[in-house]
């Protein structure tokens, strides 16, 4: 297993961590996976995932939405869905003209509003090969009384003021809608005791999705890398889902 940092150019320059097998070549399947709501590309649950990946031959790049972690913009001025979903777009560009990968094997998972982003991407970007959604949002519309400055408590940024325009911008995605335009293999990953995306929402998510499908369902709330056991789990089942594909 190696790990490099890159640059990417964007929308803002982003800060990326590939990780990838000491044998990675041009036939190398490869992950693009994204964080959650304020989250960042180095959480450990992210990391964890990462590592597994390589362990059983597939890559993977992370990086930090405009606005967040080591990538440049603000929260103020570049933190937006939308500009997420540009990134994204422009990472995988990036990463097939510049990483060793197979384009025939670009894959995209996320969790919690990276879930809600990879599904976006992966229902239209015809590169994506297979989306996994770990506690994917996006099941119920952005409610009226949320479209305001909202002041955050965040593990690593401390205090933070998302700007209603964040939320105006996130209103105009739903992975309901979206997921009936994928047409690849989909993981969905859904937490019982989850608050945040609770897993009813998930449901709704799978229920509007196309075959090849698949939903499960583990014992943890929206903070799972906090679980050791369930964190190997939900790891060790997006691996075989991914090198089924």
């Amino acid at each position: 297993m190696a790990i490099k940092k890159y640059k990417i150019p964007s929308i803002v320059t982003l800060s990326a961590i590939f990780e990838y097998p000491e044998s990675s070549s041009a036939d190398t399947a490869l992950l693009v996976l994204l964080h959650g709501h304020t989250g960042w590309k180095e959480e450990l649950h992210l990391e964890s995932l990462s590592k597994t990946l390589t362990e059983h031959g597939i890559s993977c790049l992370r990086f930090d939405c405009p606005g967040i972690g080591e990538s440049d913009g603000t929260i103020k001025d570049s933190y937006r869905v939308s500009n997420y979903i540009t990134a994204c777009n422009d990472v995988i560009s990036w990463a097939m003209d510049n990483l060793p990968t197979n384009p025939k094997k670009i894959f995209i998972a996320g969790h919690s509003k990276g879930g809600l982003v990879a599904i976006q991407v992966a229902s239209t970007n015809p590169v994506i090969k297979a989306c996994v959604g770990i506690q994917a949002s996006g099941a119920v519309p952005v409610k009226a009384a949320e479209l305001v400055d909202t002041v955050m408590q965040t593990e690593i940024f401390g205090n933070v003021t998302i700007p209603k325009e964040y939320f105006i911008d996130r209103a105009k995605y739903s992975s309901v809608s979206i997921v009936k335009d994928l047409n690849i293999p989909l993981l969905l990953i859904a937490g019982s005791h989850d608050l945040i995306v609770p897993a009813e929402q998930v449901q709704q998510i799978f229920a509007a999705a196309n075959e090849p499908r698949e939903y499960s369902e583990y014992a943890v709330d929206h903070d799972y890398k906090n679980d050791p056991k369930n964190l190997a789990e939900i790891n060790s089942d997006i691996v075989n889902f991914l090198l089924k594909v």
